[in-house]
């Protein structure tokens, strides 16, 4: 994400914007098996506040 901050404040100049995707884990089959740890492990590894952290929903 630092990267696109970057990018967007040197390419603002020319009226070119910058977007980042950030994939993430998505409530499924397969999570609802995962056991409460392992579904909040990937969490610990974003360096965001653990509020703003959740698993999407595929609707």
């Amino acid at each position: 994400m630092r990267f696109t901050k970057a990018l967007a404040k040197e390419l603002d100049r020319f009226g070119v914007q910058a977007n980042v995707v950030a994939p993430g884990m998505a409530e499924s089959d397969m999570t609802a098996r995962m056991s409460d740890k392992a579904r909040t492990k990937p969490a610990d590894a974003i360096p965001l506040p653990a509020s703003a952290w959740r698993l999407s929903s595929p609707s």
